[in-house]
């Protein structure tokens, strides 16, 4: 990786925190009262994520359904975050670039690992959303260093690292066990979890 790196800036859901029981629990909530079974509903995500597109919003306007609200309250840390943060804070400044709903400070305070991070831009509290390229550009503003210097991680092509290579950041996405049918717009680095930044950073 690039020795001039000074900022990282992380994605939110999948990437430091596992999302799967709240978005087990939005889906059970979605297709309550329904036919739909709850294995009918996640493949056509799954399906719909393999295509580029949005995959429970997709899913949704799919079988007619409307969206329901996120358990955030089920959101858990995976069990790399802590220590891979720690090891990262020690040599470069770190960030957020996120989708979130409001309060995505106190949420990252209750999971113990707010203080972390420099700068925090979320959609919500910015009304912006990624991909839009203006959120990736708010957070380098205020982070005050050039795209040439930051690094994007996140798990989606289509949310993280496409923008972010748009703006000229470096990326590394992800995977998380997830197939895309394009390859064409892979990030500069691809990982499993979050320990293998060891080996790039």
């Amino acid at each position: 990786m690039n020795d001039n790196i000074e900022w990282i800036f992380f994605d939110v859901g999948s990437t430091l925190v596992d999302e799967i029981n709240a978005f087990h629990m939005q889906i059970k909530n979605t297709i309550e009262g329904t036919n739909i079974s709850f294995d009918t509903f996640y493949e056509k995500i799954e399906e719909l994520l393999l295509d580029g597109k949005p995959g429970y919003r997709g899913a949704c306007e799919y079988y007619q359904l409307a969206r329901k609200p996120w358990v955030s309250d089920r959101e858990e840390l995976y069990k790399d975050t802590i220590e891979v943060l720690d090891y990262l804070k020690n040599k470069y400044k770190l960030g957020i670039i996120a989708n979130q709903l409001l309060g995505l400070s106190k949420r990252l305070e209750r999971q113990g690992i707010l203080h972390y991070f420099d700068v925090i831009v979320s959609s919500a509290e910015e009304g912006i959303e990624k991909p839009d390229l203006r959120i990736f550009e708010l957070a380098l503003s205020r982070s005050g260093c050039s795209p040439q210097q930051a690094i994007m991680i996140g798990d989606r092509i289509d949310n993280d690292i496409e923008p972010a290579k748009k703006c000229n950041m470096h990326t590394v996405w992800i995977q998380r066990n997830q197939e895309m049918k394009d390859s064409n717009h892979l990030a500069d680095y691809k990982i499993l979890n979050l320990k293998e930044l060891f080996k790039i950073l």
